[in-house]
């Protein structure tokens, strides 16, 4: 039975096909076991922390936020969002993720303006895209230090490992 045309939190431990003839050349479900194992071994490591996920909306956040509900690892999302559009896909993710975690919680991001209070901010020779957001990054560290979360997941990560570089999107000749 094929998966790849199914879009659901798969619970797959186990093959569809006999296996006693080996698996089926370049099989999709054995990358995905593969993959599976190394998530698995991945969070191992913080079994003895409390989880905090940064719930953007966005692709990398959700992958995390599945992946730790499919190992039933509890888990604190926060997030921020706006009421200030008439429709944003990330917010009805958010609002669907929200139901997998122990305990989660939306700001309000119109709180928080981009540049805001800059000059409370310290000063540094490298310019960086994310002190737009420094008062609404601070608030949601914040929020997961009074849950008692040690360790913050993000999918800033993944925007980096994700995207091609910028020599291969643009021409600078």
């Amino acid at each position: 039975m094929p998966f790849e045309a199914h879009r659901v939190c798969m619970d797959l431990d186990y093959y569809t096909h006999n296996l006693t003839e080996g698996s089926f050349a370049n099989d999709d479900l054995d990358m995905q076991l593969i993959w599976l194992n190394a998530a698995e071994k991945y969070f191992n490591k913080y079994s003895d922390k409390k989880i905090g996920v940064h719930l953007s909306g966005g692709l990398d956040s959700s992958l995390i936020i599945c992946l730790l509900k499919h190992f039933n690892i509890p888990f604190v999302a926060i997030g921020l969002s706006s009421n200030r559009f008439e429709f944003r896909t990330e917010k009805r993710i958010q609002e669907i993720l929200m139901e997998y975690a122990d305990d989660a919680l939306l700001l309000d991001m119109d709180e928080y303006p981009f540049y805001s209070n800059l000059e409370k901010k310290p000063k540094h020779q490298i310019p960086d895209g994310n002190i737009k957001m420094i008062d609404a990054s601070t608030a949601l560290a914040h929020e997961f230090a009074k849950r008692g979360c040690n360790v913050v997941f993000t999918g800033h990560g993944g925007d980096t490992l994700l995207t091609e570089p910028m020599k291969d999107i643009y021409s600078f000749e």
